[in-house]
């Protein structure tokens, strides 16, 4: 489809009573699988900025 745009958001969420570590340990998995070389051929690929 010419001139055609898709919007996607994706999430990760906590309750916010989540303790401090397990806020850390989350957010440190979240990283390394944005980081890992599969998921950068997948970003690159369909054009997803991981902010």
């Amino acid at each position: 489809m010419q001139d055609y745009l898709m919007d996607y958001w994706y999430s990760l969420a906590a309750p916010a009573a989540t303790p401090k570590d397990i806020q850390a340990r989350l957010n440190c998995a979240a990283r390394d699988v944005t980081a890992s070389p599969p998921m950068r051929v997948v970003a690159f690929t369909t054009a997803l900025r991981v902010t």
